[in-house]
């Protein structure tokens, strides 16, 4: 699985918020995406979306662009898994005011605690640059 060879440091910030933690490893450059929490642009080949209370299943053939996961209540716990088989991809977490609070990498799990003082609700979205066979899961609770 070559997905994480091309993974490179993102050192620039792409909403303009400093709170964005550095040292994660990010697949998609996210300066060439217009991100926020209202609009959605994206092109997929073969894909889909479940969703449930409490759990949302995005997987795809192809996938290039921005879409929205899931909205999730303050102090909640997000449970990711992401696999993709070749291509760049990486779900970011957004504040209520459109800031990337968390950027999470491709081909892991992960648990997150959504507790931050500034907001009340989050935007989780997932963003492609030509990603190829993937899934991503979210839980919360």
């Amino acid at each position: 699985n070559g997905a994480k060879d091309n993974i490179q440091k993102d050192t620039s910030v792409a909403t303009g918020n400093d709170n964005i933690d550095k040292s994660k490893e990010t697949n998609v450059d996210l300066d060439d995406f217009k991100i926020n929490g209202k609009e959605d642009s994206y092109s997929a080949t073969i894909a889909g979306l479940n969703t449930k209370k409490g759990y949302a299943r995005f997987f795809f053939q192809k996938f290039s662009g921005i879409r929205t996961l899931a909205k999730v209540k303050k102090n909640s716990t997000v449970n990711y898994e992401s696999h993709v088989e070749n291509g760049k991809l990486n779900v970011v977490i957004l504040d209520s005011k459109d800031n990337i609070i968390e950027v999470l990498e491709t081909n892991t799990e992960e648990t997150i605690e959504l507790n931050y003082s500034n907001t009340s609700e989050y935007i989780i979205k997932v963003i492609g640059d030509e990603a190829y066979k993937g899934d991503v899961i979210i839980e919360i609770r």
